[in-house]
């Protein structure tokens, strides 16, 4: 699994949009779909911050096992 869809993964399983995610993290929801889509890559602030928001580690949300 790439980084893209380990992200979109976890966004989903919560069942929110990238709106929602968005507005409750403060991230663009640009950026949030140009890491999904594989265009960009998050830095290590903005992995912190999502993973913090989704109660996991920094590994987990970038699927390395």
């Amino acid at each position: 699994m790439n980084i893209g869809e380990s992200l979109k993964q976890h966004r989903q399983r919560l069942g929110i949009s990238q709106s929602k995610l968005a507005k409750d993290t403060g991230i663009k929801q640009q950026n949030l779909s140009r890491w999904e889509n594989n265009t960009h890559i998050p830095d290590v602030l903005q992995c912190s911050i999502l993973a913090k928001y989704y109660e996991i580690t920094i590994e987990e949300l970038i699927g390395i096992d």
